[in-house]
């Protein structure tokens, strides 16, 4: 059994239900929920059956690492839902729809689905998740593809020590000045070990001066480490560049390319975020080394010439993801498995630069063996992707849709155009940003940034398109997550004020946690490492506001949360993540209860639960 394996076997129980009636199960990555309805599976193959009714680690199925996409939800758990809340031919609707995940489960699980978005990459993604495409043509093409690349040029190929060699990667550190005696170092030298492990605490090698690197002026970078095969040798060997050999491994023959036209600039929230600006980014092009431009560059003008439009649409679905790694914003990992960070443009200090040709090959490898396995238990329910607005979805008739999964943008955690960047330009289109949802926090109005208002009226007329198409008795399960009360009563009041009714607040656990979310456990970042799903209906009363005074003080509105929290079976003392798991709770709580949004911010939770 391969380590992607489609149909997990293993099972595990559910690890706490809460006891209040308001609330249901907490619903797990690795759980199916217990006792729920299962009526309709009757019709699915055993296959798929196994798909559905088995668990396992859902963010290592074939299903979930088929493309990288920042939050993306499992489409196990989303197959959960979708049975829950509908019966086959039902239709279910996603108009935030991201990578596709909601249109898959409805193939899945034999309903039909509408989805929409806005990015042109959420909608390259969905059309290459939910439709079929022959893994052996898929295969044999990109062979091919693979072939006239490289027999033309591999700009991976270097002699070492008089042999020809293969770059699996090359490691390139940013070279800095120690803060204490003024001298140079590479970070390399600061912060790793000659087990070539990272430590915990950066050193600088000439004067032995604790510091953070991060906080050291940036004078450049060169090559310090590479992983590589000899000619004919499938063992790959390492070897650490020290500077008399580093020009050895530069490549210097900057290409011009289809992405180095692309802008990116300060009227972007991430390029300010992500302080761009010191790496001296201004166009899309900037986030590739000169060796990995050239070699995505020939690549995607190869792929280009493929006759069959699926094959083609197949082999762009692994060329954007190889993109992503092939950027400058994978960072070495000393314990392996280099990847770019999700939802975000941080250049790291060590970027480890992949063998594009080889990322793309297993890229390739990895999609024969998703689409061996959607043909195997995909039904022939109809997908229908648009590119729409969530605030318009005039392509929808009123009162059509059975049931909605929809996890809209999370205000001011994410910024999809920008994060989505390298890919759509590859792909020859941007994402409007004057149409995307979110709060600002570092771009100000002036320049392009959208304040809470506009998000808030944003996300009202999303809303109120849902409640124009659900049928009546219909349901929606809308998920979302967010540090900032502010934020969580925006949202809640937007739903009241489209007539949507919340009757319940569950619990999504992806249970492996983001680069953020561990961070999170350590207290060094403000992440709820769950997202809360609200549970809404139609209904006739349309509110303009949740807000009420508050009759208790917010520390005895906490104790008392705290208390009720305590009962419904959590041990705080066995939890590294109680502060989010608590904030999480309360966030469901606050969902039905009108409250002052001070109560949800996360800095104000994180005090009080250190004090009790």
């Amino acid at each position: 059994m391969s380590k992607n394996q489609p149909f997990p076997q293993k099972s595990r129980k559910l690890f706490f239900i809460e006891t209040d009636s308001f609330f249901t199960e907490v619903y797990s990555s690795t759980d199916f929920l217990e006792g729920f309805d299962r009526s309709g599976l009757n019709s699915m193959s055993p296959e798929t059956l196994g798909l559905i009714g088995k668990s396992g680690n859902k963010k290592g199925s074939i299903f979930y690492v088929a493309h990288s996409y920042p939050t993306k939800i499992p489409v196990e758990n989303i197959a959960d839902f979708i049975l829950k809340n509908t019966k086959p031919g039902d239709t279910v609707m996603d108009p935030f729809c991201g990578s596709g995940m909601t249109g898959l489960a409805a193939k899945l699980t034999g309903r039909n689905a509408e989805i929409s978005d806005i990015g042109s990459l959420a909608l390259h993604l969905s059309a290459n998740h939910v439709r079929n495409c022959d893994p052996i043509e898929l295969k044999k093409q990109a062979e091919l593809v693979l072939h006239d690349v490289t027999e033309e040029k591999n700009e991976y190929e270097v002699k070492i020590d008089g042999k020809v060699c293969e770059l699996n990667f090359l490691v390139v550190s940013d070279i800095v000045k120690c803060g204490s005696c003024g001298k140079s170092a590479t970070v390399w030298e600061f912060i790793v070990g000659d087990d070539l492990h990272t430590k915990k605490t950066a050193v600088c090698p000439n004067c032995k001066h604790k510091c953070k690197t991060s906080q050291l002026d940036l004078l450049g970078s060169r090559p310090v480490f590479a992983s590589y095969w000899e000619k004919n040798s499938k063992s790959l060997k390492k070897l650490q560049i020290g500077k008399s050999r580093s020009e050895q491994f530069e490549y210097r023959a900057r290409r011009k390319s289809p992405v180095s036209d692309v802008p990116v600039s300060e009227d972007r929230e991430m390029y300010i975020r992500s302080a761009l600006h010191l790496h001296k980014v201004s166009n899309v092009s900037d986030f590739y080394s000169d060796r990995n431009l050239s070699a995505l560059t020939r690549l995607h003008k190869r792929i280009q010439l493929v006759k069959d439009k699926r094959i083609r649409a197949a082999l762009m679905f692994a060329f954007t993801n190889t993109s992503w790694h092939g950027s400058k914003m994978r960072r070495y990992n000393s314990k392996g498995g280099h990847r770019p960070l999700t939802g975000t443009l941080y250049i790291p200090q060590l970027i480890s630069e992949g063998n594009v040709y080889k990322i793309f090959a297993n890229k390739i490898e990895t999609l024969c063996d998703y689409y061996d396995a959607l043909k195997r238990v995909s039904t022939k329910s109809s997908v229908t992707i648009s590119k729409a607005s969530a605030l318009d979805l005039e392509h929808v008739k009123s009162r059509s849709i059975d049931y909605i999964f929809t996890d809209p943008p999370f205000g001011s955690n994410i910024f999809y155009a920008d994060c989505n960047i390298l890919a759509e330009a590859w792909l020859g289109q941007l994402t409007n940003l004057s149409t995307e949802a979110v709060v600002n926090k570092s771009l100000k109005e002036k320049a392009g940034g959208k304040s809470l208002s506009h998000y808030s009226e944003m996300m009202r007329n999303s809303f109120s398109e849902m409640s124009r198409v659900l049928k009546p008795g219909g349901k929606a399960h809308i998920v979302f997550n967010s540090t900032d009360g502010k934020v969580w009563a925006s949202l809640i009041e937007a739903m009241s004020a489209a007539g949507l009714k919340v009757v319940g607040a569950h619990s999504l656990d992806k249970v492996q946690k983001s680069f953020k979310g561990n961070k999170s456990a350590l207290g060094q970042e403000n992440v709820s490492t769950k997202d809360v799903v609200f549970e809404v209906v139609v209904t006739n009363k349309r509110s303009q506001s949740t807000s009420r005074a508050q009759t208790e003080s917010p520390e005895k509105v906490l104790k008392r949360a705290w208390s009720a929290f305590s009962r419904a079976g959590i041990n705080p003392d066995e939890s590294k993540f109680i502060v989010a798991d608590f904030y999480n709770y309360l966030v469901r709580r606050c969902a039905t209860e009108k409250f002052d949004p001070v109560l949800l911010d996360y800095e104000r939770v994180k005090s009080f639960v250190a004090a009790v």
